[in-house]
C-alpha cells in the first residue's frame, strides 16, 4: 500500500512541471491558473458581446418579419 501511495505521490508532483513544460511548448502560458485578463482584453471581449448581441437581434427581427411573410432585410 505504501509503495502504490508513494508512486501517486511521485505521479502528481511531476505532473504540474510536465504540464507547464507541455504548455510552454505549445506557446501558451505555463501557470496552473491563468492570470486576469488585463482592462484592454476585458473591454475588447466586452465590446465583441455587444456586436454579437446586436447581430443577434438583427436576425430574430429578420426571423418575425420572415414568419409574418414580410421581406427579409439582407
Amino acid at each position: 500500500m505504501s509503495v502504490w501511495l508513494a508512486a501517486g505521490i511521485v505521479v502528481a508532483g511531476l505532473a504540474c512541471p510536465a504540464r507547464m513544460w507541455w504548455q510552454i511548448r505549445r506557446g501558451r502560458q505555463s501557470a496552473c491558473f491563468p492570470t486576469p485578463a488585463s482592462e484592454d482584453e476585458a473591454t475588447q471581449l466586452r465590446r465583441r458581446q455587444e456586436a454579437l448581441r446586436t447581430n443577434l437581434d438583427l436576425l430574430a427581427d429578420a426571423a418575425k418579419e420572415d414568419s409574418a411573410g414580410y421581406a427579409v432585410r439582407r
